[in-house]
């Protein structure tokens, strides 16, 4: 599967920014857990057209997340998540219809 990620977003900074919402890639000392990737979540917000001010909430939930050792999870974080996990890693689902 990571393959077909990798064909789909050549860009390997799409495929770092999602994996810092993996909670096992966050550091262990919380100062450093605390600055981790904030970057990496505001392109998120970007590649996904969010306006500045759902990117400035998503990047303040994000930082409770990390702070909560991931049991927090805000509703425009959700939101999110949710784009990353029905984000379609090939478009053989499509090409198939299309061939119907």
């Amino acid at each position: 599967m990571y393959d077909n990620l990798e064909q789909r977003f050549p860009s390997t900074d799409f495929l770092e920014a999602a994996n810092s919402l993996n909670k096992t890639a966050w550091p262990k000392d919380p100062l450093q857990r605390a600055l981790f990737e904030d970057r990496h979540i505001a392109l998120l917000c970007k590649e996904f057209g969010m306006s500045n001010s759902d990117a400035a909430d998503v990047l303040l939930e994000y930082s409770m997340l990390k702070k909560s050792d991931g049991l927090l999870l805000g509703q425009k974080l959700q939101t999110l998540i949710t784009l990353l996990e029905v984000l379609p890693v090939s478009s053989a689902e499509c090409e198939r219809g299309f061939s119907h």
